[in-house]
Order: structure tokens, then sequence, then C-alpha cells
């Protein structure tokens, strides 16, 4: 659960959640639990971006459409910067890390949100293709003798 703490009392606490929810939660569950405070030091918090380009797309020209994405998403920091990384190489694509610091742990949902919906965009604009698993399924049916499967007609 994620939420702004409202009200603490003896037996129990209010918490505010992302979507306007009021949560009582027991001071004993509280007290057993492993508790993140995502407002302090600072309500900063960073993203992990993830998407697969193509064997053939230009991976210089997706780090730069992906930083551009990046700094021009209400929330999103220029300090510090967004920085784009080549993960791994999987088999159907090149997939790619981006890592994005907003100003607040409450954009959670809107700028990965943002962000996702703007890559779709500009690789379509960009030529840069986003690829899916394909499979080829060969079947390989064994050639049966017709002796075995019917007796050989006498003539």
């Amino acid at each position: 659960m994620v939420g702004d703490v409202v009200e603490i009392g003896l037996r129990s606490t209010r918490i505010r959640t992302l979507d306007s929810r009021l949560i009582v939660v027991p001071n004993s569950d509280i007290s057993k639990s492993n508790i993140i405070n995502y407002s302090l030091p600072d309500a900063k918090v960073r993203f992990t971006i993830n998407v697969g380009i193509a064997y053939d797309s230009n991976v210089d020209k997706a780090f730069a459409v992906l930083k551009d994405i990046a700094t021009h998403t209400e929330g999103v920091l220029v300090d510090p910067a967004p920085q784009v990384y080549v993960k791994d190489l999987g088999d159907f694509s090149i997939n790619l890390m981006m890592h994005v610091w907003a100003k607040d742990y409450k954009l959670s949902w809107e700028v990965p949100d943002h962000i996702y919906r703007e890559i779709l965009r500009r690789f379509a604009e960009e030529k840069i293709d986003i690829p899916y698993p394909i499979q080829s399924v060969i079947l390989n049916r064994p050639q049966i003798a017709m002796e075995a499967v019917t007796p050989p007609i006498k003539r």
C-alpha cells in the first residue's frame, strides 16, 4: 500500500492512498511490517523504463529519442539526468533500460504511462521497431510405410 499517513492514534494509523481511500491499519500490523518512506529525505523517486528494439535498429538514435522523451515529460527531473543503457541482448531484441527520476513518488503512474505512450508514438515516427517474439513451428510427420497400414493387394 502506498499513501500518506494522515493520523497516528494509540491503536491505529490512518493512511490516505494514492486513489484517496482512507485505510485504517492497526499499529500492531505496522510494527510487524517493513515500511518504506518515499517522502523522506525527499519525495523524488527513480523509475526504470524497459523497452526492446529490433537488432537492425539504430541504438544511438533510440538512446537520443528516449532521453528526449524523458526530458520533455512533466515531473521528470533534469538533475539527476535520465540515463539510458543497453540492458542485454535478448533472443528477439536489444533490450534498453532507462532510469528517470521524478519529483514526487505520487507520479508513479503518470510518469511511466506518459513515457511508454511517447515511446510507442516516437519510435513509430522514427522507424525504430519494437519486435515481438515470433516462433516457427515445423511439424515433421514420419512417413509410415503403406504396407504397414494396409496389406498388399494380390492380383
